[in-house]
């Protein structure tokens, strides 16, 4: 297996405004289409890109650096249309809200996005494609009873003790 090299901040803020330019933030939260974040080989997660990094460093500087409220609306949008997707798309959506949910908490986040109505959007979506989720056995699936599904609702208890939002 060849393991791709991570992308640097700046490689980070590129692709980023790449993707808000040509309306695909929903592809670079998904890491597909050009858009990809490989992880550092030393972090210990399955997962199809670097959210925290793709968030963090791409979305949150993009924001800051442009100043421009387009960015957050665009990104809240791409969350929606993700959970709206197909189940492995449910699942990016719930991993990206679940660390946007967090950096909210921890007040890094430059503005906030995990409303009642995104929460229930993806709380609804979830739901309806558990039984596809638990027949899903890659990224953070991989190895679990229940596939997807289990990794939610592992991951999702964690996010309720912290924060008291819950997706299921």
């Amino acid at each position: 297996m060849v393991t791709k090299q991570p992308l640097s901040s700046e490689d980070i803020i590129v692709l980023a405004r790449k993707a808000y330019i040509t309306g695909k933030i929903s592809d670079l939260l998904s890491g597909v289409c050009g858009y990809e974040c490989p992880l550092h080989y030393s972090t210990p997660a399955n997962v199809p890109t670097d959210f925290e990094r793709v968030i963090a460093l791409g979305i949150y500087r993009l924001y800051e650096q442009d100043n421009d409220a387009g960015v957050h609306s665009a990104y809240t949008y791409a969350i929606v249309k993700l959970a709206a997707g197909d189940p492995e798309q449910v699942w990016i959506a719930y991993m990206v809200a679940l660390f946007q949910a967090r950096l909210e908490l921890q007040n890094i986040s430059p503005f906030k996005i995990v409303t009642p109505e995104l929460v229930k959007h993806i709380k609804y979506n979830i739901n309806k494609n558990k039984a596809l989720l638990t027949s899903i056995f890659k990224w953070q699936g991989e190895g679990k009873k229940e596939g997807l599904w289990q990794d939610i609702a592992t991951t999702n208890k964690g996010l309720f003790d912290d924060t008291g939002i819950s997706f299921l």
